[in-house]
């Protein structure tokens, strides 16, 4: 028998900080991200108490090193990753983790407003597979302690709820406010003056019950309460559902499935996404999980992911099952899955004949990264019996390219929807696809040809092309069987930086399309009859960017040495789609990113003749 799914409930608590134990050259700060304190909570029971049980034996921290630190919970946006978590530990009672922060320019006022004291809580978001229950014998209120739960990621946020959980100021001595601590489960109630992020969070939670149809009194008390925004969606859905009535609604709120389940309304919204692709793609052969969703449009697939969350869907118009689908996360993300596959249909087609011939690289972040070009180690010595090993040293060089991230986004309107209108995702998403590639090879192509034509600037201040690296022709002229001879004699001579000679093999000829008869006539094998009549450069293959200008520039490119790479920020292969509800306009919004760099690394195995 299958083992049965853990569920759990996914839940998030907040925490004041301070600053520093933070390191401004690492950018690190130890945080107490949870104490265990008090916090009150509402479910379907009504209200009660939640602590969590803080020891080695009750949190799992296999999930939570290398999570990221996010802006008040948001997972939606690229943007919104902060920094990562480093490390954790347990000491007195108390869960510190370890946060460090990004370089990138956006993140470096929040990095300085955290030094300063100025951003001081913390929020971490988790999951508990363990309840023990328990009643107060005081005042018979309701308590729930978490015995075993896993904290998934920790986020900054304007408002705290559990007050001693704070980002450190010195070893082993957390720092606490000079007001007196509240009450367990009070701490919302001190008072602040409303930052600029509160203000957001209340504007995006009366959005969120205005689109689930409820009113402003429901808001209002998520607000007091200061619910965040995944609180405020899963109180919608919780809310929705009891007014469905108790014969369509289960006695627990919606719920995260912890391992593979065909219950899952997160896999089943992914396979939903997939079947409406296939409903647009008649050539897409749909996974057979996927199969029992074909042919649905934008109304049965919200109508199915609100089924999927308890909530009855019986009268609801078009109208109704759109907007309260969208104050789940599935529908936004089934519709996501069916813009990445058509983002990824535009994007995966041959690329360039520039790109053709790159490598390809990964980059951990968006900081510079230098890629290092190892000399030559000469010749094993001979090892008499008995004798040591002689030891050396590898000569090197780098280059630094860095990531960045390139963006186009695409609204799929309310009024769309309700029509069922597909035009947008059909139409648009692919070219978005398209786009990504075509972003790709314009830089390429711009790098190539920087410097009027001699290439980017290396390590070593002389260009791509250049005399000194002994790539660059003396005279230009056509391609022929004495250009291309010497071309070839050039790139097998080339040396490490020993001086010795390295094993560059010519591969290809890579010209613009103005040269592209011409470079077929040279490398075009022919049927000898004699020795002399031999093409000695038919093993050579042609390679055409039509996104080359000049008419007589041409490039002999080899391999066994990479020299253009194309770097690709780590986890993120190509174009990746992100969606979010512009709750304003009632739409859902699909951002596609590309994060990549692309230069040169090596100058040894690329020619250039500037022709005539």
């Amino acid at each position: 028998m299958p083992d049965t799914p853990q569920t759990i409930d996914l839940l998030t608590r907040r925490a004041p900080t301070a600053p520093a134990t933070a390191d401004d050259t690492e950018r690190t700060v130890e945080a107490t991200f949870s104490t265990g304190a008090a916090v009150r909570r509402r479910d379907f029971e009504g209200e009660y108490v939640e602590r969590l049980e803080v020891s080695e034996r009750a949190i799992d921290l296999s999930a939570i090193v290398g999570a990221p630190v996010l802006d008040n919970h948001n997972r939606w946006a690229v943007e919104a990753i902060l920094g990562s978590v480093q490390s954790v530990r347990i000491v007195g009672g108390e869960a510190r983790a370890v946060l460090k922060f990004s370089r990138r320019d956006a993140v470096t006022p929040i990095w300085r407003d955290i030094v300063d004291g100025i951003i001081r809580n913390v929020s971490v978001g988790y999951t508990v597979e363990t309840w023990e229950d328990s009643s107060n014998q005081a005042n018979g209120v309701r308590q729930r302690t978490a015995t075993r739960w896993t904290p998934r990621e920790i986020s900054l946020t304007g408002v705290p709820a559990d007050a001693g959980a704070t980002v450190r100021t010195k070893e082993d001595t957390p720092m606490t406010d000079t007001a007196a601590a509240p009450a367990p489960g009070t701490e919302q109630a001190r008072p602040q003056p409303p930052t600029a992020a509160d203000q957001t969070r209340e504007t995006e939670i009366r959005a969120i019950a205005a689109v689930a149809g409820l009113d402003a009194d429901f808001a209002d008390g998520l607000i007091g309460r200061n619910a965040s925004v995944d609180d405020a969606r899963q109180a919608a859905l919780e809310e929705l559902a009891r007014r469905a009535g108790p014969e369509v609604r289960t006695h627990a709120p919606p719920r995260i499935i912890a391992g593979a389940s065909h219950d899952d309304p997160r896999v089943r919204a992914e396979w939903m996404g997939e079947a409406l692709y296939a409903t647009m793609t008649p050539g897409h052969t749909p996974s057979e999980p996927a199969r029992q969703y074909v042919g649905m449009g934008f109304r049965e697939i919200a109508g199915e992911v609100l089924r999927l969350n308890n909530i009855s869907v019986t009268g609801l118009s078009p109208s109704s099952l759109i907007e309260r689908a969208m104050a789940t996360d599935d529908y936004p993300h089934a519709l996501g899955d069916t813009v990445h596959r058509f983002v990824r249909a535009g994007y995966e087609p041959a690329p360039s004949g520039l790109l053709m011939v790159a490598a390809e690289r990964t980059a951990p972040d968006f900081r510079a990264k230098k890629f290092v070009v190892i000399g030559n180690a000469g010749t094993l010595d001979p090892k008499p019996e008995g004798a040591e090993v002689r030891y050396g040293s590898l000569d090197e060089a780098h280059e630094q390219l860095q990531v960045t991230t390139f963006a186009k986004g695409l609204v799929l309107t309310r009024e769309a929807q309700i029509n069922d209108d597909r035009g947008a995702l059909q139409d648009m998403a692919p070219k978005l696809g398209r786009a990504a590639r075509e972003t790709e090879a314009d830089r390429a192509v711009t790098v190539l040809t920087s410097n009027s034509g001699a290439g980017p600037t290396l390590s070593d201040t002389k260009a791509l092309f250049h005399a000194d690296h002994g790539n660059l022709a003396g005279t230009g002229a056509a391609i022929s069987e004495t250009t291309l001879s010497a071309a070839r004699l050039a790139m097998r001579k080339q040396t490490g930086l020993d001086g010795k000679r390295i094993d560059v093999a010519p591969r290809y000829v890579l010209a613009s399309p103005d040269q592209e008869t011409t470079a077929q006539k040279q490398l075009t094998a022919i049927q000898a009859n004699a020795v002399n009549d031999v093409n000695p450069f038919s093993v050579l293959s042609l390679l055409v960017e039509p996104r080359l200008t000049d008419a007589n520039r041409w490039y002999l490119v080899g391999t066994a040495v990479d020299g253009l790479v194309v770097v690709r920020l780590e986890g993120r292969p190509g174009p990746q789609v992100e969606s979010m509800i512009d709750f304003d306009t009632k739409s859902l919004k699909f951002t596609v990113l590309n994060d990549f760099a692309v230069g040169w690394i090596e100058f040894r195995a690329w020619y250039s003749n500037p022709g005539a």
